[in-house]
């Protein structure tokens, strides 16, 4: 915590990160450090809930009481940012989402929804769009009705742009990033609450 999670009042040998994706498969006496490094630094986490990938389902979905692990972790997430809400002024921009992201890919768009209505105080980071198969319309429901609360990623589709056939022509590689990100960000909008804003 002490190395990632590191603002300017902190040591110049951290890196100084504004988030850090986490592994809560410890317990939640791994990620106190953590959470005591958002609060200190105005730092976030993002705890990994219901990732992308197709083998996901083999931790993620057991159950854990009437929950499954997923939903567990979401409701505890919620909790936590809630704790941290309720400290905060009314009316502010730090009342809205806490400290306390999660992961929820795209490729599970339903599982998406549910968690997010567990977890309206989440930031969510969406994996899986693009490269993996998931939609703009899969990733409708990390956003919030303001077009806020999700963070969608697309590794693959973004820094390998110049091997997609639409953008092989390019003789620069920069140009493709750029247009593919152009082509993402629009493609989002289309599909999500964001188009509404974009009236």
């Amino acid at each position: 915590a002490a190395a990632y999670l590191a603002g300017a009042d902190r040591p110049a040998d951290g890196w100084q990160s504004d988030a850090l994706t986490v592994n809560p498969f410890l317990g939640p006496e791994s990620l106190s450090p953590m959470l005591s490094a958002c609060r200190q630094h105005g730092c976030g986490i993002f705890v990994l809930v219901k990732t992308s990938n197709a083998g996901s389902d083999f931790l993620q979905a057991a159950r854990c009481g009437d929950l499954t692990v997923s939903e567990a972790l979401a409701v505890w997430i919620e909790a936590q940012n809630q704790t941290w809400l309720g400290s905060q002024p009314a009316g502010s921009p730090a009342a809205t989402y806490g400290p306390i992201g999660s992961v929820v890919g795209a490729t599970y768009p339903e599982q998406l929804a549910s968690l997010r209505q567990r977890m309206p105080s989440a930031w969510i980071l969406v994996p899986g769009y693009g490269a993996q198969g998931g939609t703009a319309a899969d990733t409708a429901a990390a956003f919030d009705r303001n077009g806020l609360g999700g963070i969608v990623n697309s590794s693959r589709g973004i820094i390998f742009a110049h091997r997609h056939p639409e953008f092989a022509h390019l003789s620069d590689w920069q140009r493709a990033v750029e247009l593919a990100t152009a082509r993402m960000n629009d493609d989002l909008a289309s599909q999500t609450t964001l188009s509404e804003l974009r009236r």
